[in-house]
């Protein structure tokens, strides 16, 4: 038998409750609860002024909304995590537990069909590139958060940052080339030149042998340079293209979210972190 509106917010309302044990209890039996004690603990936000009530019931529902979080993530990893869209929105989500993932979708979807208004068959690759590099850094002007030297590095890896303030990291940046690449069947994969650092790269054809790529795509700047300069670069950073790894969009996320927690551990957030860590033991 479901509980009764009037039961969960009895429950709710103990919150306040000073002995320590009946405070475990009462959090144990909301999140037992789950989905049906988030509007009554919001409520409780907006009557109450007392400032121990409302930091209680705000941990309650950041448990609650990661646990939200955390299911729809199981179930993309489950699905195969090949759909990298819906990945960026669920860690939108997790920044940002009031983000609107609908809004997001239809602004991907106008930079979509601006692309296919523009993009044809007969076009090289390099001009292909080059209408994808237009879109997103003149059109859009989307910037490296470093060029611009923001602080509190965590929040420009969410899609949300990226698609309304026009800033994100280097990495998240190159994962919404990957999105649109992969839309539009182009074969353009996101590679790990070396370690943490990464460029998009034009292939010849999506098989594994490296030696087919036409020429990199630097995420930061929409800089493209040729197979010959990504070897002498690399070259003088006592590396070579024998060393990079072609990513998947399961390597892509994985890489974003060590990235994001990194970032918050430095921030000191710790419960941040933490839930960031709860999502990268999904992963395979």
């Amino acid at each position: 038998m479901s509980p009764q509106p009037v039961d969960i917010k009895s429950l709710v309302s103990l919150l306040d409750d000073p002995d320590g044990d009946v405070y475990n209890s009462v959090v144990s039996a909301i999140m037992e609860l789950g989905e049906d004690a988030v509007p009554y603990l919001e409520g409780l936000m907006e009557e109450t002024i007392d400032e121990l009530t409302v930091s209680r019931a705000t941990a309650v529902l950041s448990k609650l909304y990661f646990n939200r979080v955390l299911a729809a993530f199981r179930g993309w990893v489950a699905a195969g995590a090949s759909d990298l869209s819906t990945g960026l929105l669920l860690l939108a989500r997790l920044h940002n537990k009031d983000c609107d993932t609908e809004m997001l979708s239809r602004d991907m979807l106008r930079i979509r069909r601006q692309i296919w208004l523009e993009c044809n068959q007969f076009l090289t690759p390099l001009e292909q590139i080059n209408v994808f590099l237009n879109i997103l850094f003149k059109q859009r002007n989307i910037k490296d958060f470093r060029l611009l030297f923001k602080p509190e590095a965590s929040k420009y890896f969410s899609l949300e940052t990226v698609l309304l303030r026009n800033v994100g990291s280097e990495l998240l940046i190159g994962a919404l080339y990957q999105v649109y690449f992969d839309v539009f069947e182009i074969p353009v994969r996101l590679f790990e030149v070396f370690p943490n650092k990464f460029y998009a790269a034009y292939l010849s054809d999506l098989a594994e042998n490296k030696d087919r790529i036409l020429c990199f795509i630097h995420p930061s700047y929409g800089e493209v340079f040729s197979y010959e300069d990504m070897q002498e670069s690399l070259r003088v950073l006592k590396s070579d293209l024998g060393n990079i790894r072609k990513l998947s969009s399961l390597d892509i996320m994985k890489s974003l979210l060590e990235n994001i927690a990194l970032q918050y551990a430095r921030e000191h957030n710790v419960l941040q972190a933490h839930q960031v860590n709860e999502l990268l033991k999904l992963l395979p």
